[in-house]
């Protein structure tokens, strides 16, 4: 966010959220307006008005400028560059927990990577994203994890009940992980560990190209088909529902697939309906989709 003591303007294209406005009332000290656009008005409210008047800075009406915002395959919001700003610049203890997402291929993390393009991907919309990962047109559920990812990260982001409880969730995921992997992250230590887990399970490998994120859901997969039967009741049940789960988790040839992948197998459906039946297969397996 290119703001500093020389700032004495800012204008928001789009919500003014609580956490960017007081980066920018942190860091331009001589600021002494602000403009917001007519139709986010109505969302500033008295804990905005408080800290501006606290920093003697005045709200005014602006106008909607398209070229801060989309244009040339950019998002220049203040809401983007700020949170993006927060990633590029992450240190000590947060990068290290950033970098472990990204090392166990947690989703969430890797949907971050993508939409702020902290890899030097060119910039594309959220719709974008969400068609990417197999989510269709619901741009919420990227937001969810971008939110969820920078909850976990630092606690001061303000972000809704449901990335909250998300955060918390992920936080006792990452931490079983730890506990299953052990926490010397070498990458020999971690194939010894893996093999290891294989052992546990009674199968002769992990399936190839499974994210790390994904173990406990697998580990889960076979100790149910092992001792409750579910498996077998699901394939019963709901065949389709147990052959999208069955192929993308390699129960059967021992090799991971993509959403992508595993709806040209069972039957060229797209990601985002792969997804869908896996989450209800989950669903009657009493797991979460991501547990």
């Amino acid at each position: 966010m290119a703001v500093d003591e020389s700032t004495i303007f800012v204008h928001f294209d789009g919500h003014m959220f609580v956490w960017v406005l007081k980066q920018v009332l942190g860091r331009a000290p001589n600021l002494k307006t602000i403009s917001v656009i007519p139709s986010q008005l109505n969302r500033v409210g008295e804990q905005h008005r408080k800290l501006c008047e606290q920093h003697a800075v005045h709200i005014v009406t602006g106008r909607w400028r398209p070229e801060l915002a989309w244009a040339k395959g950019e998002n220049r919001s203040h809401f983007y560059q700020g949170q993006r700003e927060f990633l590029t610049s992450l240190s000590g203890e947060q990068k290290d927990l950033f970098d472990e997402l990204l090392l166990f291929q947690f989703e969430e993390a890797q949907i971050v990577t993508r939409y702020f393009c902290l890899n030097g991907d060119e910039y594309i919309p959220e719709y974008k994203v969400a068609d990417l990962f197999g989510f269709g047109k619901n741009t919420q559920a990227v937001s969810d994890r971008i939110n969820t990812v920078l909850k976990y990260l630092d606690v001061s982001f303000e972000v809704g009940k449901a990335a909250s409880r998300r955060a918390r969730y992920l936080q006792l995921r990452v931490l079983r992980l730890r506990l299953k992997i052990g926490l010397n992250l070498e990458a020999v230590a971690l194939s010894e560990c893996l093999t290891e887990k294989a052992k546990e399970l009674g199968i002769p490998r992990l399936p190839a190209g499974l994210p790390i994120s994904l173990l406990e859901t697998f580990e889960n997969l076979i100790r149910i088909g092992k001792k409750s039967g579910q498996l077998d009741d699901l394939k019963a049940m709901h065949p389709r529902w147990y052959e999208v789960i069955a192929t993308r988790f390699g129960l059967e040839d021992s090799r991971f697939k993509s959403l992508e992948e595993t709806g040209k197998i069972v039957g060229s459906i797209s990601k985002e309906r792969t997804r869908q039946i896996e989450e209800r297969g989950f669903e009657f397996l009493g797991l979460e989709p991501d547990s």
